[in-house]
């Protein structure tokens, strides 16, 4: 590709060195939680992971910064946070990871165009979903490794995990939506 289309290969360039920014913050942060004593603050490494972002700034901020980097060129990803409050962090975290998940398995599986990604509170209940208008996933009971993944990492909280098939009309391709629940855990403020 990029040896025809020098603009595409130079996205793609940028794309992966992002990715791969993201990653490497990843790892240093599992390894320093790995590390017995104390160890020294992701930020000192230059590049905040994702996780110290989702902790100090939010969910929000969060998926901002981590989820367009995951998304193609020509696949458009939307946000609709009207409706969501600041959780505690063990929970935001776990929609943090729930999200990148979902997003990269429609980026990687679904052949999608576009992208969704929306979270609320309702009642005692928050809910995330992210939603594709691709192909749509398997009818299959056995679940892969990320969505057992994301539904073990709801459970530890008390929430549940849902994957529906979106129906479009006959000729067109189906969708597909996950839908993470967890329980309602207001953030408080120090």
């Amino acid at each position: 590709t990029w040896r025809r289309d020098r603009a595409s290969g130079e996205q793609q360039i940028v794309r992966l060195a992002e990715l791969s920014r993201m990653a490497l913050a990843e790892m240093r942060e599992l390894l320093q939680q790995l590390t017995p004593g104390e160890a020294p603050q992701s930020a000192s490494f230059g590049d905040l992971s994702v996780a110290m972002v989702a902790r100090t700034d939010g969910l929000i901020a969060a998926l901002q910064k981590c989820l367009p980097a995951l998304v193609l060129p020509g696949q458009s990803l939307d946000f609709d946070f009207d409706d969501y409050r600041p959780q505690a962090e063990p929970y935001e975290q776990a929609l943090l990871r729930v999200s990148q998940e979902a997003v990269s398995n429609a980026v990687r599986h679904s052949c999608a165009q576009r992208i969704e990604v929306a979270a609320r509170v309702t009642g005692d209940r928050v809910v995330l979903q992210v939603t594709d208008d691709g192909r749509g996933i398997p009818d299959s009971s056995c679940l892969g490794m990320g969505l057992s993944g994301m539904q073990q990492r709801l459970h530890e909280l008390g929430g549940d995990l849902d994957v529906v098939v979106v129906p479009r009309g006959e000729d067109e391709a189906s969708g597909t939506k996950i839908v993470a629940t967890l329980p309602r855990c207001d953030r408080r403020d120090e």
